[in-house]
Formats: C-alpha cells, sequence, structure tokens
C-alpha cells in the first residue's frame, strides 16, 4: 500500500502512527484545523491524522531555494512542527 509505506519510510515515528496496523486510509476534515487531511484507521478502530507532504519532505526534500514561503504564518510554523 502507497500510503503505508510513505508513513513507514517519512515519518518520525512511524510505529507510533500505525498502531496497532492500517485498515484503512481517509481523507476527512480535521475537527480542529478545519482544513482537510489525511486519516490512518488503525485495525483496532482509532484514528490518527498525519501530514502527506512531513512524509514527503523527509524523504526527499526539496532545495530551500525552491520552498514557497508563507506570508501569513508571521514566522511561525504550522501546527504539525515543534520548536
Amino acid at each position: 500500500m502507497v500510503l503505508e509505506d510513505l508513513v513507514k519510510k517519512g515519518h518520525a515515528e512511524p510505529t507510533k502512527k500505525i498502531g496497532s496496523g492500517v485498515e484503512a486510509f481517509e481523507i476527512r476534515n480535521h475537527p480542529v484545523w478545519q482544513s482537510r487531511c489525511f486519516f490512518i484507521r488503525r485495525v483496532d478502530g482509532s484514528t490518527d491524522d498525519f501530514s502527506f507532504r512531513k512524509c514527503v519532505d523527509n524523504i526527499l526534500p526539496l532545495p530551500e531555494d525552491l520552498k514557497a514561503g508563507n506570508k501569513n504564518s508571521n514566522g511561525k510554523k504550522g501546527h504539525h512542527y515543534k520548536n
């Protein structure tokens, strides 16, 4: 499964994110951030979101000069980033 391999190879904590095993992947609105994102539905029925972009970036990062800046960020990173 392509998305499962992406999480295994690109996520900072793949074992924690996959948990008891993947039953399915879903695209739905995040209840806190009000944006569409990927969710893992595990075999035990639990779910968790993950950043497709961060997983790809960890595997194949863009050169700094090709990264787009966010004018509205005021120097802050997204909710998934830790300072």
